[in-house]
C-alpha cells in the first residue's frame, strides 16, 4: 500500500507555519503542569439524589473558580457515589486514597459514615471534612479521630432552639419523635433535649421511635399503629422530630394529618435536616406539613459571592440536569461550596508559609476564619464554632448580683432570690415655688370653708330667733336685726363680741359654737404658720394622664425594661419616650425642657430625689413589680442559700438601716419640701365638731318653737279669735308665729317712741314723780304690751 503526500506549496507553507505554534502551546502546558501542584479532593456523596446533584455542581463551581485564579495550586475533584449502606463509605474512601491519592475527603451526611471514614483517614493522616455532626460531642473525639473536622452544627444548637420555643409557649409535656438508625445515635440528642427541658420544668412525656423505611414492608400501617398508641398513652400534642430521613417524615405527616394530629390543637417541630430538604418535596406532601415549625440556619443572599455562585449554579444545573424543575441552590449546596473554599484557603495559606504535608493542611483548615455562603465558618476543637447571642462539600455566668428586678418573663430563664427591696415605677417631676396672694385660704379646703360659712349662717339665724324677743339690741327692721345677729356671731370667731345674751338657750348655742371656733382658730393658725415659714412647691405635672393627653416627652432608662413597659402597658407613644442612660443627664434634660417627667424604679427615684431634693418630687408608685433580687442559673442551689441570708438580714432590720442610710431623704432634703395636701385641713378631719355644734343649735331652736306652737293652741288664743288654729299646718303656724314676732317688734318700737325715760324692758315705769303718776304710766304700758300680741311671759307679768 502506498501513501501519497501532498507536496503543493500551500500545504508545505501551512505545515511549517503550524510548527512554531504547536511547540509554543506544548511548552506552556508543560510549564503549567510543572509550576502548579495539584491537590486531589475526594467527595463521598449520594450523586443520584437531589442533594447530591446540588453538592456536585456547587463543588465544581468552587474548584473551577479557584483554579482560574491560582497559579500555585490546582484542585482536582473525585466523586464517589454513596448509597444508603453506611459501610460503603469506608470502601469508597479507601479506594480514593489508594488510587487517586486524595489529600482531603469531604462529604458524609450521617455521623456513623463520618466516623467510619475518619477511622481510615486517621491511619492515612488525611483530613476529613464532614457534613454531619454528633448530637453530643464525645469527650475523646480529638484523640479518637484526630483528622475529623465537622462542618455542621451539632445537636446542641437544635436542642437550644427547641427549648427556647417550649419555654416561650409554656408547654410542660412534649413528645419526641425520631428514626432509630440502629446504632444508638439518637440517644445522645434525646438526653440533651431532656436535660434542656428539665431546666424549665418540662419533660418528654413519650418517645416515638420509628425504624428506617428500608426495614418496613408497610410504613403506612406501622406508623398508624404507633400513632394510635401515642394518642392512648399521652395528653401532650407537642411533637418534636429529633432526627429522621425525609422519606420517614413524609410518611409520618401523611398519617398524622389523616388522623387529625396536624391541626390547630397540635404543634410539630422539624429539624434543620428536614427543613433544608422541603424545597425538593412535591406540593401534595408539603400540604400534610402545613403549620409545622422548622428550624433552619440563616444565611444571607445579598453578598456578591452568593450572587455569582447562584448565577453559575442555575446555568450549570440547568444544562446538566434539565429534568429538574427547581434550579435554585439549597443549603446543602452552600455547605458543599464552603467545604471546597475552606480547603482552597488552607492550601493557599500552606503555600504562603512554604509548608507541605497533611498535618500542615489540617492545621491550616482548623485555623480558618471565613464568612462562607452557609454562614460564619470558624473551628474550635475540630467542630464548627457556634456563636449564640444569649450567653446566659449557654450558662456562661453562675450568678448576677445587683439591682435586678424580678419579672415574670425573666423567671422563664433564671432563678431569683427573695427580694431584698421593693420595686415599682415612680414618676419624678419638677416643682416650682407656690407663692400666692390667696395663701391665707390654703389652710382649709374648700369644703371646710363652705361648711364653716354654712354653720356660721345657721348659728346666726338661731341666735336671732332666740334673742329677738328679749334682747333690746335686736330691734328695728329685719335688715338691722340680721346685721346685729351676724355681727354677734361673726365677731365671736375672734372672741370679740360684746352683746349681752338674754336667753339661756342662746348661751348654750354660743357655747357649742365657741368650742368649734376655738378648734378652728388653733388649726388655722398652726397650718398658716407652717405654710408661711416653710417653702411650698407646686408640681408642674399633675399625673400620667396629663402627660399622655399633652404628648409630653418623658425620660427613662433605655437599657432596662421600663421603656417597653411605658409603651406597651402605660400607652405612651414610642416617639415621646426619651432614652436616658445616666442619672446625671436627667437634671439637664429637665432644665432644657427635653422631658416633662422621668419614670424611674422606686429605689432609683429615692436616690435621685435625695440627691436633687430641691425642685423635684417623686410620686407614689402606682405599679408594683416583684422587687429587687439576685439572679442565678435555673436550678442553682446557691439561690436558696442567698435567699436565706436575705431573710435573716430583713428580720434583723439590717436592710432597713441600709435603706434609711442610702435611699431615704435626710437633713436638708427631708425638710425642704412639704406636701400641700398634707397641710390643708379637710372636712373629714373636723366633721364631728360641725355635727356637734349644729346639733346643739338645732336642739335649742326646736325647743322654743315647739313651746310656741303649743301655746298658740291654748284657750286664750281661741278667745282672741284663733278658733281655726288647730286646723292649720304646723309649718304655716311657725311662719305665722315669726310674722307675729316681727310685727310685735315694730309695735314695741312705736310704743317705746311715745314713752319717755324708758331705757330697757325692765325699766318701763319711771321711779321719779308722785305715786299716782307711776301707777298711771304703768297701766298705760301694760295696755300697750297686751295690744301687741303678748308672749306668755308678758301675760304673766301683766
Amino acid at each position: 500500500m502506498s501513501i501519497h503526500y501532498s507536496t503543493s506549496p500551500l500545504a508545505l507553507f501551512s505545515f511549517y507555519l503550524l510548527i512554531p505554534f504547536v511547540l509554543i502551546n506544548g511548552y506552556q502546558a508543560e510549564t503549567t503542569n510543572a509550576d502548579s501542584k495539584v491537590i486531589s479532593i475526594g467527595a463521598i456523596i449520594d450523586i443520584n439524589s437531589r442533594i447530591g446533584k446540588e453538592q456536585q455542581v456547587a463543588m465544581d463551581i468552587a474548584a473551577q473558580r479557584y483554579n482560574n485564579t491560582s497559579n500555585t495550586y490546582k484542585l482536582a475533584l473525585y466523586f464517589q457515589d454513596l448509597s444508603d449502606d453506611p459501610f460503603k463509605a469506608t470502601a469508597l474512601a479507601e479506594n480514593m486514597i489508594k488510587k487517586q491519592k486524595v489529600q482531603v475527603i469531604v462529604g458524609m451526611h450521617k455521623w456513623t459514615e463520618a466516623t467510619q471514614v475518619a477511622e481510615l483517614a486517621s491511619q492515612a493522616q488525611i483530613p476529613i471534612i464532614s457534613f454531619a455532626a454528633p448530637s453530643i460531642t464525645p469527650q475523646m473525639m480529638g484523640i479518637r479521630w484526630p483528622y475529623l473536622v465537622t462542618l455542621a452544627n451539632n445537636g446542641t444548637a437544635y436542642v437550644k432552639c427547641i427549648a427556647d420555643i417550649v419555654r416561650a409557649y409554656g408547654w410542660q409535656r412534649v413528645v419526641a419523635v425520631y428514626e432509630d438508625d440502629g446504632y444508638g445515635g439518637d440517644y445522645g440528642i434525646l438526653a440533651l433535649l431532656s436535660e434542656a427541658l428539665q431546666v424549665d420544668g418540662s419533660i418528654i412525656e413519650y418517645r416515638l421511635a420509628l425504624p428506617s423505611t428500608s426495614y418496613m414492608s408497610d410504613p403506612r400501617e406501622f406508623i398508624r399503629e404507633e400513632l394510635l398508641k401515642l394518642i392512648e398513652n399521652t395528653q401532650s400534642r407537642v411533637f418534636i422530630v429529633m432526627q429522621s430521613s425525609l422519606d420517614m417524615v413524609i410518611h409520618l405527616f401523611r398519617e398524622a394529618s389523616q388522623m387529625g394530629l396536624v391541626d390547630r390543637e397540635s404543634v410539630w417541630i422539624i429539624p434543620e435536616s428536614i427543613t433544608n430538604s422541603l424545597e425538593y418535596v412535591n406540593k401534595v406532601d408539603i400540604s400534610y406539613m402545613e403549620g409545622a415549625l422548622g428550624i433552619k440556619t440563616y444565611y444571607s443572599g445579598n453578598s456578591g459571592e452568593y450572587q455569582y455562585f447562584e448565577a453559575q449554579f442555575r446555568r450549570i444545573f440547568r444544562d446538566k440536569y434539565p429534568e429538574e424543575d427547581n434550579r435554585n441552590p439549597g443549603f446543602y449546596a452552600l455547605q458543599a461550596y464552603d467545604s471546597i473554599k475552606v480547603t482552597a484557603h488552607a492550601v493557599d495559606r500552606m503555600g504562603n508559609r512554604d509548608n507541605s504535608g497533611r498535618n500542615n493542611l489540617l492545621s491550616e483548615i482548623l485555623s480558618i476564619k471565613y464568612l462562607g455562603l452557609s454562614g460564619e465558618i470558624q473551628f474550635e476543637g475540630m467542630q464548627l464554632l457556634h456563636n449564640p447571642t444569649l450567653t446566659i462539600w449557654l450558662k456562661t455566668f453562675e450568678a448576677v448580683v445587683g439591682d435586678i428586678t424580678l419579672l415574670a418573663e425573666r423567671l422563664q430563664y433564671v432563678d431569683f432570690t427573695v427580694p431584698y427591696a421593693e420595686s415599682g415605677l415612680s414618676m419624678v417631676i419638677t416643682q416650682k415655688s407656690e407663692d400666692s396672694a390667696f395663701m391665707f385660704l390654703k389652710p382649709f379646703s374648700w369644703q371646710m370653708w363652705v361648711a364653716t360659712g354654712a354653720i356660721l349662717t345657721y348659728t346666726m339665724l338661731v341666735v336671732w330667733y332666740l334673742e329677738c324677743e328679749l334682747n333690746p339690741d335686736f330691734e328695728g327692721n329685719w335688715k338691722k336685726q340680721m346685721g346685729t345677729a351676724l355681727s354677734f356671731t361673726f365677731f365671736s370667731l375672734f372672741f370679740a363680741h360684746r352683746e349681752k345674751m338674754y336667753s339661756s338657750l342662746t348661751r348654750v348655742v354660743m357655747g357649742a359654737w365657741l368650742f368649734l371656733v376655738l378648734i378652728l382658730n388653733s388649726s388655722y393658725t398652726a397650718s398658716l404658720s407652717s405654710m408661711l415659714t416653710v417653702q411650698q412647691l407646686k408640681p408642674n405635672v399633675t399625673d400620667i394622664n396629663w402627660l399622655k393627653k399633652n404628648n409630653a416627652k418623658i425620660g427613662c432608662d433605655g437599657d432596662s425594661f421600663v421603656m417597653t413597659y411605658l409603651a406597651n402597658v402605660e400607652g405612651f407613644k414610642p416617639e415621646n419616650i426619651i432614652s436616658i442612660n445616666s442619672e446625671y443627664v436627667y437634671p439637664s434634660a429637665f432644665k432644657n425642657n427635653s422631658i416633662a417627667a422621668a419614670f424611674l424604679e422606686l429605689p432609683y427615684e429615692k436616690v435621685y430625689v435625695n440627691k436633687y431634693c430641691k425642685g423635684y418630687s417623686g410620686s407614689v408608685p402606682t405599679t408594683r413589680f416583684g422587687g429587687l433580687g439576685f439572679m442565678f442559673q435555673k436550678g442553682s442551689p446557691v439561690a436558696k442559700d442567698v435567699s436565706k441570708a436575705i431573710l435573716q438580714l430583713l428580720e434583723q432590720g439590717e436592710i432597713k438601716k441600709l435603706e434609711d442610710k442610702w435611699l431615704n431623704p435626710s437633713g436638708e432634703c427631708s425638710n425642704s419640701v412639704i406636701s400641700t395636701n398634707a397641710e390643708t385641713l379637710k372636712l373629714g378631719n373636723l366633721w364631728v365638731l360641725y355635727v356637734f355644734s349644729g346639733g346643739i343649735t338645732t336642739l335649742c331652736f326646736i325647743l322654743p318653737t315647739i313651746y310656741s306652737l303649743k301655746y298658740s293652741q291654748t284657750p286664750q288664743n281661741h278667745a282672741q279669735g284663733n278658733d281655726t288654729a288647730n286646723d292649720e299646718n304646723p309649718w304655716k303656724r311657725a311662719i305665722r308665729l315669726v310674722k307675729k314676732i316681727c310685727s310685735r317688734k315694730h309695735g314695741e318700737v312705736k310704743a317705746r317712741g311715745d314713752v319717755t325715760d324708758c331705757s330697757s324692758r325692765s325699766d318701763y315705769i319711771s321711779t321719779t314723780g308722785p305715786p299716782e303718776h307711776q301707777q298711771t304710766t304703768a297701766a298705760q304700758l301694760v295696755e300697750v304690751i297686751i295690744n301687741s300680741s303678748p308672749s306668755p311671759l308678758q301675760i304673766t307679768r301683766s
